[in-house]
């Protein structure tokens, strides 16, 4: 994509979903976790459950920065 190009909406758009479901999904475990409901051994799967929201996070956020600043994303790659 050229640098006078803007982004395509579409993939600014799920991107931002994307984000923004995750840290809900985020919100929600973290109330389910900090229940006094059950003992913390019966939530494993809650705490399983973390690890791809957040990688689903973490990899979005690098996705939008790629699309938003192209120029910038290929100045950080030609230093790694």
């Amino acid at each position: 994509m050229p640098d006078t190009s803007s982004p395509q909406f579409g993939e600014t758009i799920l991107f931002l979903t994307c984000i923004i479901v995750s840290a809900a999904m985020v919100w929600c475990l973290q109330l389910s976790i900090s229940g006094p409901c059950e003992p913390c051994y019966e939530k494993t799967l809650e705490y399983f459950l973390l690890v791809p929201v957040c990688l689903l996070i973490g990899y979005s956020t690098i996705r939008l920065f790629i699309i938003l600043f192209p120029a910038r994303a290929e100045a950080c790659m030609k230093y790694h």
